[in-house]
């Protein structure tokens, strides 16, 4: 990979780090399901009147729309809402990968490895630390949210593979995003009431259309087509192990931007639940190199 292409998977990971603390300013003048209808509107919109409806059943896009789209951001907007720090966000939606792990297993009966399980086991003592700081920093319901969030995410990776493989990511984005705009409006007027939109109108300021901008563009359509024009050039065990660094980022973006306290316990939580995700993406390749050069036998 060439180093221009790794600065700017960096530089991606930047952007999707600080992103939870931008969603975090969003929350603080529109409600989290509102939010997140104004979000899939203007993901939505203009590109869907540029880019062909994917050439998929109806009910697979909107299946995927409502566990990628609909209820990911709906619990991680709400989670967040009901006071899980941006930073710990950042970290508790990182368990995705084991939910993919855990329901491509069941699924699809692969397997996962004992490295992958351990790496699992890891991690989850990072979010055990995390959701035993619910008696102080951490809302619990909050928590329990984002890893909602998590597993949602964890489910739709799955359908994706197997219902919607070849679709160009930036398709489903914008299709699927757009699915998600009614359902979630419908909602919010039940949920947080038409008052709220009125209020949150009223209190409209450039910080929050410009969370809202930060949100829609350089996360989501730059952040996306980003990703998957690099998918194309290069191997995915390349390019996914980046997201590993998109906690880190989200932690000194929620310290910088809302000065969020870093306790020696977060940065435990983190370090384990990143440690756990490090040795699920390459534990069994080190383990079968070093069996290699033992010259054990499988």
């Amino acid at each position: 990979m060439r180093w221009t292409d790794r600065l700017l998977l960096l530089g991606l990971t930047a952007i999707w780090g600080l992103n939870f603390a931008v969603i975090k300013i969003g929350l603080r003048e529109v409600p989290p399901l509102l939010l997140c209808a104004a979000r899939f509107a203007l993901v939505a919109f203009p590109a869907v009147l540029l880019l062909p409806r994917p050439a998929v059943q109806l009910r697979n896009l909107l299946v995927y729309s409502t566990l990628m789209f609909t209820v990911q951001f709906g619990l991680l907007f709400g989670g967040m809402w009901l006071g899980l720090s941006a930073g710990l966000a950042s970290v508790a939606l990182q368990a995705q990968a084991f939910f993919t792990m855990a329901f491509s297993a069941v699924v699809a009966g692969d397997r996962p490895s004992a490295p992958q399980l351990f790496g699992a086991l890891v991690a989850a003592l990072g979010l055990l630390i995390i959701a035993q700081g619910s008696a102080g920093d951490v809302s619990l319901p909050g928590l329990l949210c984002v890893l909602g969030a998590a597993a949602s995410w964890g489910v739709a990776n799955v359908f994706s593979k197997r219902r919607l493989a070849g679709v160009p990511p930036i398709t489903l984005v914008a299709w699927g995003n757009l699915f998600a705009v009614l359902p979630v409006l419908f909602v919010s007027a039940m949920v947080e009431g038409i008052d709220s939109w009125v209020v949150a109108a009223a209190r409209l300021d450039a910080t929050t259309l410009w969370a809202l901008a930060y949100i829609v563009y350089p996360t989501t359509l730059f952040g996306f087509g980003l990703w998957a024009w690099q998918l194309r050039r290069y191997p995915a065990a390349i390019v996914a192990p980046y997201t590993l660094v998109v906690p880190v980022f989200g932690l000194a973006g929620a310290s910088w931007l809302l000065g969020e306290s870093t306790q020696p316990w977060k940065l435990l939580a983190a370090a384990l639940v990143i440690t756990g995700l490090l040795i699920n993406q390459f534990g069994q390749t080190l383990f079968d190199r070093l069996r290699q050069a033992a010259g054990w036998r499988a």
